[in-house]
């Protein structure tokens, strides 16, 4: 995976609202500090990612475009075909395995995780 689409994941996805939750602190530091900050940021995504923490799926699916799942945070973030992205909380693993062993991820979508967890759109 290249660096590009592990800073995608990790910045369209599922952890985008706490990496700018941390970084606004620091919106005083100078280039170089940024520079430091965004390479520290690289390397601990790469680790998640390395390590099975985040897992990301492009989907051949009239409705959704991509997928991420945080399996620490229990989160899935969906990227739809219009380009908006939505988090749905408390996604558990067997819920997620269900999803991917799903024949239709559109259908199954709507039926178990639509309107039946909590999300925000991104």
């Amino acid at each position: 995976m290249s660096s590009e689409d592990i800073l995608y994941a990790a910045w369209h996805r599922g952890i985008r609202n706490r990496v700018l939750d941390k970084l606004s602190d620091y919106n005083h530091l100078n280039e170089e500090s940024h520079i430091k900050m965004e390479k520290a940021f690289k390397e601990v995504m790469e680790k998640a990612v390395t390590a099975g923490e985040i897992e990301t799926q492009k989907w051949d699916s009239s409705m959704l475009n991509s997928t991420t799942y945080n399996f620490t945070e229990e989160i899935l973030t969906v990227e739809f075909k219009n380009g908006t992205e939505y988090s749905y909380q408390n996604i558990n693993k067997e819920e997620y395995q269900k999803f991917l062993d799903s024949e239709s991820k559109g259908k199954h979508f709507i039926a178990e995780i639509r309107d039946k967890k909590e999300y925000k759109r991104l």
